[in-house]
């Protein structure tokens, strides 16, 4: 909860959240910069490795599914394509990175304070345990990581 006094106007007030807006955008910036510089520190990757190809299969006819004939064959990567994804992925993970989350503690102390003096607990959503608040966050920064790996295997395959 945030103290101001009595005697600000409106205008100053509009103001001072114009001033917070800037500077959690300016941090954002900052750390992001931050990354940059750790990226730029890393050593450079190393020469792909040269794979023996996989020999064709026998066309024998027979599938072991029935949605094998609608499968598209991948196409390699371009460097373009490449790029434009680790675009997108640097600013999932400058997002991912720049807002942490909050474990909302609310339902737990109200369905606390309702069940005060009774011996039976309050029934909670699973959606609103903090350890399901956390298990999310932790699950999001998971598939962040397999996409940043995921972009490295195919880069190093091009």
């Amino acid at each position: 909860m945030c103290f101001l006094p009595s005697n600000l106007t409106v205008a100053q007030i509009e103001a001072l959240r114009g001033t917070v807006r800037y500077l959690r955008t300016e941090n954002s910036y900052l750390k992001g910069q931050d990354l940059l510089k750790e990226i730029r520190a890393l050593p450079p990757l190393p020469d792909p490795v040269v794979r023996v190809a996989t020999p064709p299969l026998d066309p024998s006819g027979t599938s072991d599914s029935e949605d094998s004939d609608y499968d598209i064959p991948a196409t390699p990567p371009t460097l373009r394509s490449l790029a434009t994804e680790t675009k997108i992925l640097y600013h999932d993970a400058i997002k991912f990175s720049s807002s942490p989350r909050v474990v909302d503690l609310s339902v737990v102390h109200a369905k606390r304070a309702e069940s005060e003096g009774k011996s039976v607990k309050g029934w909670i959503r699973k959606k609103d345990t903090p350890a399901h608040q956390i298990l999310e966050r932790k699950m999001e920064a998971e598939r962040l990581r397999k996409r940043v790996k995921s972009l490295l295997d195919r880069a190093s395959a091009l």
